[in-house]
């Protein structure tokens, strides 16, 4: 299938989830997410009412169990100190230190105060069309 001919649906995948949630003085974050199959993934993070500080960071880890894990060089954006926002972070598999195996990426959020978040993360151009197959199961319909 010719990705002009795909729809939106269909060239980016749910691969990773924050349900919406208020944390005090804390970290949550998403799973580990494998990027062997896409080329590019997209971080949108919602900051909801109440919020005075929230950090948001990417880190790159070298498995599913975080190991050895360290923050993606340029992908830290300052801290969000206004409620009822939103962050969008880029990563390209390129910026991850590829040539010392690290395949894993999560998105970590962390408040010093009482925030409501959520965030979503989409792979994108995935190797093989169309992407959604790869949609987590908690994806449970695409209109």
């Amino acid at each position: 299938m010719s990705g002009s001919n795909l729809r939106g649906s269909q060239r980016q995948a749910v691969v990773g989830v924050i349900e919406p949630e208020t944390i005090t003085d804390a970290a949550v974050q998403t799973a580990w997410i494998p990027i062997e199959r896409y080329n590019k993934l997209e971080f949108l993070i919602s900051i909801g009412a109440n919020a005075t500080s929230v950090l948001p960071s990417v880190k790159q880890a070298k498995d599913a169990s975080g190991t050895d894990e360290k923050v993606i060089a340029g992908k830290v954006p300052t801290i969000v100190l206004v409620a009822d926002k939103q962050v969008l972070i880029d990563i390209d598999v390129q910026d991850l230190d590829i040539d010392n195996d690290f395949n894993h990426v999560e998105l970590d959020l962390l408040t010093v105060d009482a925030a409501i978040v959520s965030a979503l993360v989409l792979g994108i151009d995935a190797d093989y069309q169309p992407a959604d197959q790869y949609n987590l199961a908690s994806v449970v319909e695409i209109v």
